[in-house]
Order: structure tokens, then sequence, then C-alpha cells
């Protein structure tokens, strides 16, 4: 790999379990064995482009995928070697946890590749893990240990949205309407946005444990298959709190509907009110000859006592009706 380069982090596991940081000047100059080497690499740089077409030994067509600018989670397996897409929750500070950042992932016997086009929280977790001696430095093992990262952050960004539609509901009876449907609009937005990945990540991570691969044991395929039934349950969480947010907008709304109602209604009396003054009104306005009171200086005073017995006689009539 070039000085240019695009290492993120590299480790080596030897034939003892012990695992070992490696440079980019190590990547060049393994040594040969059975030593396990995992490589995480930074996709938008041009080193690790280069040495994934020049280097690497892996096929064209791969090749490719690895370096695709978008993918989608899906896994394909080659001979002995799985290569994997999958999606994270973003957790870099001040971004969005919906907008899930891409993990692309090669996998042999001896050898892991990570790629990541955006910062990805989950490989530096399973690095420390090993370098701890928490993760056994094994295909299979570190696989799980991926799988279950991502799908561990997943469940806690989804754990956060079901306290925030919980809480949302309680507040549709008592906030403002207007501040309380963009909440709930933008969490439709990121409940959509979540699920869209999400969906095809579960039938990933149920497909990789029907792969057949010599590094995979039935230890594995069985903590694979409890990583899918919890993307499952996310996916039902997910939909619940869908649901939950589809409800309170529709308590909203049919709040909203329902003061606006109240509003038109009031409306409606007050026109009804003043539809026989307007009239009233209207007529004593014309400019004719022959107009009662206009040499009187209490006219104006019975026009105001017959407008107020008018109203008041509406009123009553709207009243005993049960209009209000």
């Amino acid at each position: 790999m070039s000085e240019a380069g695009g290492l993120i982090f590299g480790m080596r596991v030897d034939e003892e379990g012990r695992a070992h940081d490696l440079t980019e000047e190590d990547v060049g100059h393994l040594p040969p064995g059975n030593d396990f080497v995992w490589l995480h690499l930074d996709v938008g740089s041009d080193g690790a482009a280069r040495w994934i077409h020049e280097a690497s030994g892996i096929d064209p067509i791969t090749q490719d995928a690895l370096l695709a600018e978008e993918t989608r989670p899906r896994c394909e397996a080659r001979g002995d070697a799985l290569t994997l897409f999958l999606r994270g929750v973003n957790l870099t500070p001040g971004e969005e946890p919906d907008d899930m950042v891409s993990l692309r992932i090669h996998l042999e016997a001896k050898r892991l590749l990570t790629l990541r086009v955006r910062p990805v929280q989950s490989p530096e977790d399973v690095r420390v893990a090993l370098a701890d001696g928490g993760v056994d430095g094994t295909a299979g093992d570190l696989l799980v240990a991926l799988c279950n990262q991502l799908t561990r952050h997943v469940g806690d960004v989804i754990g956060d949205i079901e306290d925030r539609a919980d809480a949302l509901q309680e507040k549709v009876l008592s906030a403002g309407t207007r501040d309380l449907r963009a909440e709930i609009s933008d969490l439709r937005r990121v409940l959509i946005a979540l699920r869209r990945y999400l969906a095809p990540q579960r039938e990933t991570l149920t497909r990789i444990g029907t792969e057949h691969l010599t590094w995979l044991d039935d230890r594995h395929r069985g903590q694979l298959r409890e990583i899918a039934d919890r993307s499952i349950r996310h996916l039902e969480e997910l939909d619940a709190a869908r649901e939950h947010a589809g409800v309170a907008y529709e308590e909203l709304a049919g709040r909203l509907t329902e003061r606006v109602e109240q509003r038109m209604y009031l409306l409606s009396v007050v026109a009804a009110v003043f539809l026989p003054l307007g009239f009233v009104t209207g007529l004593l306005g014309i400019n004719v000859g022959g107009m009662p009171g206009t040499e009187n200086p209490q006219a104006f005073a019975y026009v105001l006592g017959g407008c107020a017995a008018v109203g008041a006689l509406v009123l009553l009539v709207l009243k005993r009706r049960g209009w209000f």
C-alpha cells in the first residue's frame, strides 16, 4: 500500500492468538504462515483502491463490488470467501443515526478486509476487543463480532426511538400542535430511513448461516441465527414505533380538525346573529327619499335598540334549537 494509503488500522493474529498492530509498511511485508490478518480500509482513498486492484488477489467482480459508490445489504460467497455488505447507524457526533453508513466485508479463512466510506464504530469496537483478548482472531469469530456490534448499535438507536414515540404520544394532549406535528413527521422520516436498510439486512444476516464455508462452524451459525433473530425483533419494534407515530399523528390531526370545526361553528353563530342586523342596516343605508327618522334626533338610538333586540331574539332562537 502506498504512502497515500488508506489503512485505518491493521491487525495480525499469530498462531498463539496474540494480536499485533500493523502499519502500512507491514501490509506489503507480511510474514508467511498461518497468521490471521485484518485490514480496515478507507474506500475513498486512492491508495486503498489501488491496493485492492493490484495487490489484494481478490477477483475483479468482487473488487468492483467492494469499491462501488453505493451498496445495499447483501452477501455473496465465492469458493471459500464471503463478501458481505451491511449497514450500521451513524454514530458520528452531529450526524443523524438514521443516516446509515455502509460497511463492506471480504472474509477468507486467514484474512479479513473491512472497508468503509464514512466512519463506522463497530470495527473499532471489535478491534479493541480483539486487542484485549475478548474476541478470538478467527474468521468466524470476527464475522460474528462485527455483525453483533452492528446489530447492537442499531438496537440502541431503536430503543431511543421507541422512547421518543412513547413521549410523543403523551405530549399529544398537551403540547402545541404546530411543534408536535413537526416532531412526529421527523420521527416518521427516521423510521422510514431505518427500515429501508434494516429489512434487507435481516435477510442478509439470515443467509450468511446457510453459506457453505469451511471456516464457519455450527457455533458460528448458531450465533449468526441469534443475531438475525434480533434483527427481526428490531424490525418489529420499528413497525410498532411507526404505528405509535401514526396513531399520534391521527390523534393530533383529529384534535386540529375538531379545533377548526369549533372555530367555524363559532363563526357560523356570529354570522347568524349579524345576518338580520346587516339586512336592517343595509336597508336603512339606502339614499332615497322617505326614510323614516331622518328629522328625529332620537332615531339612531331607536335603531340601536332595535338591532340589540333582533340580536337577542336570534340568540334566543338558536339557544332553544340547541345550536350552542
